[in-house]
């Protein structure tokens, strides 16, 4: 599978996002810590460790769906 393409323009820093991966089930929520053309760095909440916080480094192959939820300002 070829994965999502990130519009690296529009995907900034501290963006939150809602994104589907490939092979999970259900909808993950978090921020944008870091994007490039080939990677995605997200914060998000890890509901199986009690609500922790993890940064999440995903490969464009594994994002199947990502919406951007709000907006970002310098």
């Amino acid at each position: 599978m070829e994965g999502f393409k990130f519009d690296t323009e529009i995907l900034k820093r501290g963006l939150p996002v809602r994104w589907i991966t490939s092979g999970l089930s259900g909808n993950r929520f978090g921020l944008i810590v870091r994007v490039d053309e080939k990677t995605i760095d997200i914060l998000a909440v890890d509901a199986n460790h009690e609500l922790e916080f993890l940064t999440k480094k995903y490969h464009i192959s594994q994002i199947s769906e990502l919406e951007v939820l709000g907006s970002w300002e310098e």
